[in-house]
């Protein structure tokens, strides 16, 4: 029977492949190991020609066979010890000694037993650590020739080429900043996991707020809020340039559109700052004024419209409410909802321009004002420059220039001009203290007899032959005249004495219609108006000081900035 000894040797096997572990490139995967043989009686098996079998197993008896390689032949030397080198024929991979192994050895066909396990030197558990570098594979690291490329992370000048790092995370693996799922853009997801992109930067910079994300013409930045909820919120704080929470300036497209809508999306037909449109029932915009300051403040220094208003359907192109849902001023609110002021000194003193353009509706009124106590429109005038406090034009002179529905009182002669030898003059109205029309006209006496009927229209505006009185004078010729009858169509005319075929002229008086009563008028007391009036001047100026318009140079400095 054959026995063996395993000498030191074979305890380098390990550090030999730990190292090749680090560079198996230039390590071969091979390892040195030696066996004293002997025989029954403990005597070395000298200078002898023996066949020998390796193998290695994972458990000291039985377990799985890692490694093998084919039996070769050796020649043991004087103290019976043969050395050989194993992995020639098949190599020793480094994985095969990532557990406790254990060598088996066959001589001659005699498997010697028991198996031997192949353990480390100290040194060689130091090799281990260094071959992994802390448990880390050296797969897993780039190699120094890599990091002198053009592009790589010790070159500051270049961009980083990620292909040149291992285990880079997921949301950077396309080589794009992002955390979302598109390689095009940048993204930020909530906390909670949803909404997802919910700050997105795209490929060609366009920023959208809000989920989804979508893109919708070329705004470099979209907000979009989820439905009943505000897109988005902007506080301005003291110290500012304007103080504004927004600051839109355009000089060739919209810098800012806000479109309430429920089914489609609408865009400025024209270049402004700030565009606001509404759909169905939304508001266009809203502006609220808390305190002192102005709910909105427009000035224009140019051509331009401070404010331009218009509704292209049926809603209304400017609304004004104050304390209810129209427009309402409370007994102890001497403020007005609407007041606009010119503060030109020496320009045109054009407070309000309404126009119509053409193309509208024949029912459809430049200014419509409806109020249910005091009055419906009230026009003064501080000063006596010899114009009229109001003026209505027609585009012609035989046209309709005001209808009032209602009595008309003036505090002065009614007139209205006409064309004479000497240019424009003034014709005054005939003044009674009775609701009174006149009717008149031509007749002429037959047998001395005549019938006048009344014109139609006189006929049925007054009361009726009660109240109606004629007149009658003879042309031409004397006659005696008298009216023997009078009824609602007409009267009749008769002369007993002198021509019976005298031309006359005639005129009817009567009651309108309706006024068989003069109505009662009511007098407006203008002192006590005149002391209204300045009595709601001083409140207004006590509670609120007038605006001064800014000046242009200190509005561009502050723009500069």
């Amino acid at each position: 029977m054959l026995f063996h000894r395993t000498l030191i040797v074979a305890l380098l096997a390990a550090f030999v492949l730990a190292t090749a572990a680090i560079c198996t490139a230039q390590i071969p995967q091979k390892m040195n190991y030696q066996v004293m043989l002997t025989n029954d009686l403990d005597e070395p098996l000298a200078d002898q020609v023996v066949s020998l079998f390796f193998t290695i197993y994972d458990e000291p008896g039985g377990g799985t066979l890692l490694w093998s390689e084919p039996p070769f032949d050796a020649t043991t030397n004087s103290i019976g010890v043969v050395s050989v080198i194993l992995g020639e024929t098949s190599p020793l991979a480094p994985a095969i000694f990532a557990t406790p192994v254990w060598m088996q050895v066959a001589v001659n066909g005699q498997t010697l037993l028991p198996r031997r396990e192949l353990v480390s030197s100290p040194s060689a558990l130091q090799a281990g650590n260094a071959a992994t570098l802390a448990s880390v594979s050296a797969e897993a690291y780039v190699l120094d020739d890599d990091l002198s490329d053009v592009g790589a992370i010790n070159t500051p000048d270049n961009p980083v080429d990620w292909t040149k790092l291992k285990n880079v995370p997921a949301c950077f693996a396309d080589g794009v900043d992002h955390t979302g799922s598109d390689a095009d853009g940048h993204s930020l997801d909530a906390d909670d996991g949803y909404p997802t992109d919910v700050v997105y930067v795209h490929g060609d910079g366009i920023v959208t707020v809000g989920d989804p994300v979508a893109v919708y013409g070329s705004p470099k930045l979209q907000v979009f809020g989820t439905p009943d909820e505000t897109a988005a919120y902007f506080k301005a704080s003291t110290g500012t340039i304007f103080e504004v929470g927004i600051f839109a300036r355009s000089d060739s497209s919209s810098a800012i559109i806000g479109n309430s809508k429920t089914t489609a999306d609408y865009y400025a037909a024209s270049p402004a700052a700030v565009v606001g449109v509404a759909d169905m029932d939304a508001q266009a915009g809203a502006f609220f004024a808390n305190g002192d300051g102005d709910g909105v403040y427009a000035t224009s220094w140019g051509a331009g419209d401070a404010l331009y208003a218009c509704a292209w359907g049926g809603g209304r192109s400017g609304y004004f409410g104050r304390g209810g849902v129209e427009v309402e001023l409370p007994d102890a609110n001497l403020w007005p909802a609407l007041q606009v002021t010119n503060l030109e000194a020496s320009w045109y003193g054009d407070c309000l321009h309404l126009d119509s353009q053409p193309g509208c509706r024949t029912d459809s009124h430049t200014l419509d004002s409806h109020c249910y106590n005091g009055q419906a429109g009230y026009f003064a005038k501080e000063t006596n420059d010899y114009t009229y406090a109001v003026m209505v034009a027609s585009p012609d002179y035989d046209k309709p220039g005001l209808y009032v529905f209602g009595y008309i009182y003036a505090t002065s002669l009614m007139a209205r001009e006409v064309e004479t030898s000497r240019g424009k003059e003034a014709v005054f109205s005939l003044s009674s203290p009775e609701v009174e029309m006149v009717s008149s006209g031509k007749g002429r006496l037959s047998a001395g007899a005549a019938r006048i009927d009344f014109d139609r229209t006189f006929a049925e505006s007054i009361t009726g032959p009660d109240d109606l009185r004629i007149t009658a004078t003879p042309v031409g010729g004397w006659s005696a005249l008298y009216v023997e009858n009078i009824d609602a169509d007409g009267f009749e005319l008769r002369s007993e004495s002198g021509r019976t075929d005298v031309e006359f002229h005639w005129t009817a008086v009567g009651r309108a219609e309706g006024h068989e009563r003069s109505p009662e008028i009511i007098i407006p007391d203008h002192e006590e108006e005149e002391r209204l009036l300045k009595l709601k001047e001083a409140e207004m100026k006590s509670h609120r000081p007038p605006r001064d318009r800014p000046e242009r140079p200190g509005v561009v400095a502050a723009e500069n900035q």
